[in-house]
């Protein structure tokens, strides 16, 4: 997707004429490397179906690195 840099991605099926986000099911945060945080959250559409990975940096640069497995923290990031 067209999001500066930061990382999203639009998934799920693209037959379906209108479709649009509906609602978020999951998120998770990290902090890259230039100690920014990012916030990742699962979309579903307004039929339930997975929409997007929208992956937000909290000052919209672009995404330097990913993170492991054990540096992913559940929920937003100010929590």
């Amino acid at each position: 997707m067209t999001d500066g840099g930061m990382g999203s991605l639009l998934i799920g099926p693209s037959d379906r004429i209108g479709r649009k986000r509906g609602s978020t099911c999951a998120e998770c945060h990290f902090y890259d490397v230039d100690d920014m945080p990012v916030s990742i959250l699962l979309n579903l559409d307004d039929c339930g179906l997975p929409f997007e990975i929208d992956v937000w940096k909290v000052d919209f640069s672009k995404t330097v690195g990913w993170p492991l497995t054990n540096e992913l923290r559940q929920g937003p990031p100010n929590e």
